[in-house]
């Protein structure tokens, strides 16, 4: 973790190249010229306005935006790729996803390379919000993502979506409106923490995700708040499980999980409070 602090603090280097995206004035109308102009470590600074494209971000790049910038995806898959490793996007609004017609994870931001930062986005209508495929020591912090909340489970995607990857932090974002506000699939190592997730299937999903460390959220208003799969050595503290409802509703579910460390939470009107089914050794 401390690599990882590292990573966030670092500067822009100093040779590195400032572009503006706006009207008038600025050096291209539209983001995705400044994308194909820029080098490794440049900046993109983008003003506020509407701004209707797809990008792709094939290298290091640091994308700002000012407040009011709002990015629409054409609506054809997902809005932005990240392939380069040591990206970040802060303070953009992306509104509008594909919705998975075929069968692909239409996304607002997809993450496919190491050491990116995801920051203070807000993310509205989503099929996926934030997915990172192969995508190891990543930040997602303080970013809101609201999916298709008017559609059954089925027909939602996921806020967080977690494959194959490691070391991942999440934290202090709010979700709503998705099949499941995070889940972590093969991605061990991760720390979820200080998250605010609500109304979906489930709050967090968790399945063959060895130590990871969940602290201070507050999963609410779901069917269950966390459902934990085939996972060892969890550490759960300090979390909120309130008002899950429903036929089959629960606060914190563990299967087949064992070996974790459950402290210091609190279960509020779910359905169920815990349940527990094939897991040993768990300390409460």
């Amino acid at each position: 973790m401390a690599a990882l602090a590292a990573l966030v603090m670092a500067p822009a280097p100093v040779d590195a190249r400032v572009w503006t995206v706006g009207p008038l004035g600025a050096d291209f109308p539209l983001i995705k010229p400044a994308i194909a102009a820029s080098a490794p470590h440049d900046v993109i600074r983008v003003a506020r306005g509407v701004y209707r494209e797809d990008l792709v971000i094939p290298h290091s790049l640091l994308v700002i935006a000012e407040e009011g910038a709002v990015l629409f995806g054409t609506g054809r898959g997902t809005v932005i790729d990240i392939t380069g490793p040591d990206c970040e996007i802060r303070g953009l609004t992306i509104d509008g996803t594909g919705t998975g017609a075929s069968n692909q994870m239409d996304a607002a931001i997809r993450v496919m390379s190491n050491g990116n930062r995801i920051i203070g986005n807000r993310i509205r209508r989503a099929f996926y919000g934030i997915v990172l495929a192969g995508a190891s020591w990543n930040v997602v912090e303080r970013n809101e993502i609201f999916g298709l909340a008017s559609e059954p489970f089925g027909r939602r995607g996921d806020g967080i979506y977690v494959y194959r990857a490691r070391n991942n932090r999440i934290a202090h974002n709010l979700i709503s409106g998705m099949r499941d506000a995070i889940y972590l699939q093969y991605a061990p190592g991760g720390v979820v923490e200080h998250n605010i997730l609500e109304e979906s299937r489930y709050g967090l999903h968790d399945m063959f995700s060895d130590g990871t460390r969940i602290a201070g959220n507050a999963f609410r208003t779901s069917s269950v708040g966390a459902n934990l799969m085939n996972s060892r050595g969890l550490i759960l503290e300090d979390n909120e499980f309130a008002r899950n409802r429903g036929i089959a509703a629960v606060g914190l579910a563990l299967k087949e999980c064992d070996r974790s460390d459950i402290r210091g939470n609190r279960f509020v009107a779910n359905g169920r409070g815990l349940q527990l089914d094939g897991a040993s050794g768990n300390h409460f």
